[in-house]
């Protein structure tokens, strides 16, 4: 009887001892290293020496947290690394001109894609010119930074692959430094601007930004030198803006949006920016004076202010007549004019209420005069609102019976049709200060299409 013959392809000795990893080729075996925090990528130095020589070679990730680094070691790491660099970050560490000068040089030529500067101290970060050299970013996060001087403003400045760019806490030496910096960037995508100073008016044109956010300071202080804060942000041409976000609403900026086709979201809107224009449309204070044109792309709306009034949420749903989601909050903050505005178009056909608007989002709900009078608006009046269960996670679920006497059913309700269904109101409250309400209505005598059945709308109120 012969035995059966060696099977062609038995694995390598290597293998039986289970060192499959020796076999992966050099380009596998860098991408590992590259995704190991760097303390332990160095450590692998110490498995063989195939391992030893591929360390100097792999993409390098120098973060200087959980630890900081000090100036000495990221020269000595970038000086003993012969790869291309993925990520660079400093958030502990604050370095001085000459060495980030040096640094950024460095990985200018090892082709750094991702940039992340937020350098501990108030005193703002000069950064050098070698920053332009960085020609292969894809990303880049400047907090507590100040652009250099004369290359921006000259029109020097190309980053041909950067698709996103935050600006924190960022001084430009001029309008036009800034300007030349945005102008530089031909694929951006993405574009954050938090307290930006040096520059009052702020003119966008781009064919490829997706997403715009910007916002000011609460306290509209000035940066060292007197600098001034950004005051109008102006949205020329963004054929493929999708979202325009802006955040510490009680203090602006003014916006203006003159083309923007494809914008689907918008807000935090509130009282606080000056002046907002859509197209020909104007608010001034969250209070519409003229209403013209109509951008019928926008799904998501957010609008932020004190007690909540039927009034400015109406002027804005015209605005806006393919709307599918609305968010009101109730912000804490009184803002420098607070006037009670007298709604007299309620009865006028407003398109998204009708065809459009599925979801509602209350946050900051408080059951003040004005906040139930827009919530129940909202409901007799948004006739697609989507079935919406009422979740009680570690809550308690209560009847209209058992609410507080000011979300009573008789305070909160009209007269019901003889014969028409009770509405439902019930609420979820969680253990922990931060409560969440559902508000769930079956019928509230509004007529409805024939065909239409009737359904539990999508109010999610988040009660302060």
């Amino acid at each position: 009887m012969t035995s059966a013959p060696a099977a062609s392809n038995s694995l390598p000795a290597a293998a039986e001892s289970h060192d499959l990893i020796s076999f992966l080729p050099d380009c596998v075996l860098t991408t590992i290293i590259s995704l190991l925090p760097l303390h332990d990528a160095a450590r692998t130095t110490a498995l063989s020496r195939r391992w030893r020589r591929l360390w100097p070679s792999a993409p390098l990730r120098l973060l200087d947290s959980p630890a900081p680094l000090c100036a000495a070691a990221i020269s000595q790491i970038l000086a003993s690394h012969h790869g291309n660099a993925v990520q660079f970050q400093l958030i502990l560490t604050r370095p001085s001109p000459a060495d980030l000068g040096s640094w950024l040089q460095s990985l200018s030529v090892k082709r750094l894609q991702e940039l992340v500067l937020r350098p501990p101290s108030d005193e703002p970060l000069l950064l050098p010119p070698s920053i332009y050299e960085c020609r292969s970013l894809r990303s880049a996060e400047l907090t507590n930074c100040r652009l250099p001087e004369d290359a921006a403003a000259a029109g020097a400045v190309s980053f041909p692959h950067l698709a996103e760019l935050s600006l924190r806490l960022f001084c430009a030496p001029s309008t036009a430094a800034l300007q030349g910096l945005l102008a530089g960037c031909p694929v951006l995508t993405s574009l954050s601007l938090d307290r930006v100073f040096g520059c009052r008016v702020l003119r966008v044109r781009s064919g490829t930004l997706h997403s715009l956010t910007v916002s000011v300071s609460l306290t509209r202080r000035c940066f060292p030198d007197d600098a001034s804060e950004l005051e109008l942000l102006v949205v020329e041409d963004a054929p493929a803006l999708e979202r325009l976000l802006a955040h510490d609403i009680n203090w602006g900026p003014s916006i203006h949006v003159e083309r923007a086709p494809r914008l689907q979201m918008l807000g935090y809107l509130g009282v606080g920016i000056p002046e907002l224009h859509l197209g020909s449309t104007l608010f001034r204070s969250m209070s519409a004076v003229r209403l013209v044109s109509q951008f019928r792309c926008l799904r998501t709306l957010a609008l932020e202010m004190v007690n909540p009034q039927v009034k400015p949420v109406v002027d804005f749903l015209y605005c806006f007549p393919g709307l599918e989601t609305l968010y009101v909050t109730s912000h804490m903050v009184v803002p420098r004019s607070m006037t009670l505005m007298k709604c007299d178009n309620m009865h006028d056909p407003i398109e998204c209420l009708n065809h459009h608007l599925r979801t509602v989002v209350l946050k900051g709900y408080g059951g003040q005069k004005h906040e139930v009078q827009l919530a129940m608006f909202l409901i007799r009046n948004a006739r697609v609102l989507e079935i919406s269960p009422t979740a009680t996670a570690d809550g308690l679920l209560c009847s209209s019976h058992s609410c507080p006497p000011h979300y009573s059913a008789p305070s909160l309700f009209a007269p019901r049709a003889r014969g028409s269904p009770p509405p439902q109101f019930a609420c979820a409250a969680k253990r922990n200060p931060s409560l969440s309400l559902s508000l769930a209505v079956a019928d509230l005598a509004v007529r409805r299409p024939p065909s239409a059945a009737l359904s539990l709308p999508n109010i999610m109120v988040m009660v302060r």
